[in-house]
């Protein structure tokens, strides 16, 4: 089926009625197929002048759900991510905020990997940036 939005009708006789009993009944239900994966449209923070005590959010193009654990950041060059005190995941938004402040004067890498899922068992391409802080 393709993407997008569409309806289905249906007419219905119950089973097991007396002939002088049966009635039909009209069915009318819309639905949307999803076969596009969310999408990152923005992250933050980016640059080279980024305070401390940032958080790391990103914003997709589709909502997503039980998806904020595949969001982590790094210190650039660690395979390790840095401890969170909260995860927070809302609409087509993703926030994380680490345990302790950035390190000052340090390059750190965001990963966003393939377990984001809008729903439909869509998975998002894996996205990955850098920031400094100042």
């Amino acid at each position: 089926m393709l993407q997008g939005s569409h309806a289905q009708s249906s007419l219905t006789r119950p089973c097991g009625l007396p002939s002088s009993r049966l009635t039909t009944g009209y069915g009318y239900n819309e639905f949307e197929v999803d076969t596009a994966a969310p999408t990152v449209v923005s992250g933050t923070p980016t640059g080279r002048r980024v305070s401390r005590y940032a958080n790391v959010m990103v914003t997709f193009d589709d909502n997503t759900y039980g998806s904020k654990k595949f969001v982590n950041a790094y210190k650039r060059g660690s395979n390790t991510p840095l401890p969170v005190s909260y995860r927070d995941e809302y609409s087509k938004k993703i926030v994380i905020s680490t345990k302790s402040a950035f390190r000052s004067d340090t390059w750190y890498t965001v990963k966003v990997t393939t377990g984001v899922n809008d729903g439909a068992n869509n998975l998002e391409a894996p996205k990955t940036w850098n920031f400094k802080t100042k």
